[in-house]
């Protein structure tokens, strides 16, 4: 019985967890990227979205990395070929290079989609 009670506690923890981690996702926001800057600090690059849902812009940071530049390439080739992204990013998280939120992952679609 004791064991029974105890899967039960562990659930219970496991499931507030989970709640509290849904509540602390990053906010997502989908458009066209129309502008995009490099920067001899690497944490300052820039990346402006036009956004899908009311046309007004938005500007994000792109954060150095030590191994690769998955985030900028994307971008790139996001602003070369007009396709909609989708960015995801937590507002007040920054690169510590301007107030600009910082990008943690972005998505491109084909087009249509």
């Amino acid at each position: 019985m004791k064991m029974k009670n105890a899967r039960s506690i562990a659930a219970l923890i496991a499931a507030s967890t989970l709640s509290f981690a849904a509540s602390a996702h990053a906010d997502a926001v989908r458009g066209v990227i129309i502008q995009t800057e490099g920067h001899i600090s690497p944490s300052c690059r820039t990346v402006v979205l036009k956004r899908k849902d009311n046309g007004q812009t938005m500007s994000f940071r792109i954060a150095a990395t030590n191994s690769e530049d998955g985030v900028m390439a994307v971008t790139l080739t996001a602003l070369s070929t007009g396709r909609e992204v989708q960015i995801f990013y937590t507002p007040n998280v920054t690169t510590g290079c301007g107030s600009e939120p910082r990008i943690e992952y972005i998505s491109l679609y084909a087009q249509g989609y």
